[in-house]
């Protein structure tokens, strides 16, 4: 299944800003389930791209992400003005207990101290999916995963930074985040 969430004209309808004079940025949000164990939003603000993903799958888990996702967009400018630079980008991810009801803690168990950054000086991205946001104008990647204790999920948000609407929306079509593709 596949629905597109317009969560409001303010925050999904407008030109872009950011230096692409003449270019449409398209903001919207996918939310998917592909498959037994995930569930995912894609959304699209501007050049800034995320990426969120809950395991597992069910109504509870929908709405938390939804809340989640809506918190995120609203935090990333639509018109392309942000992030002016890798710093900026990290802070875009929340910390935990600002997460969706507060009740989330950073997962030590990925043994990666969050919110993490992968700058265009890295070989690849920590999933593989790295080469189309590079050929796209690949500016930098933020992300951290979380875990809920009850009931137990498990979180994981990826911002990237494009640089540039027409980069962020061939690397959104290339990487299959429009495609429902879920994760592995």
């Amino acid at each position: 299944m596949k629905w597109m969430l317009v969560l409001s004209a303010a925050a999904f309808l407008g030109g872009c800003g950011g230096g692409d004079s003449g270019s449409q940025c398209g903001e919207q949000m996918v939310l998917d389930e592909q498959s037994l164990d995930v569930v995912e939003v894609r959304l699209y603000r501007g050049r800034c791209l995320g990426h969120l993903v809950i395991r597992p799958q069910g109504d509870d888990a929908k709405s938390r992400l939804v809340a989640i996702a809506q918190a995120l967009a609203a935090a990333i400018p639509a018109d392309g003005s942000a992030p002016a630079s890798d710093a900026q980008l990290v802070t875009l991810v929340p910390d935990p207990g600002q997460v969706g009801d507060g009740t989330w803690q950073e997962d030590l168990t990925d043994q990666v101290e969050g919110p993490w950054l992968v700058s265009t000086s890295a070989y690849d991205w920590i999933d593989g999916a790295g080469k189309p946001f590079e050929d796209n104008g690949f500016q930098a990647a933020s992300g951290e995963t979380y875990q809920h204790q009850a009931p137990d999920l498990r979180l994981t948000i990826e911002l990237v930074d494009q640089g540039s609407c027409a980069g962020a929306e061939a690397a959104f079509r290339d990487a299959g985040w429009n495609e429902g593709t879920p994760v592995e």
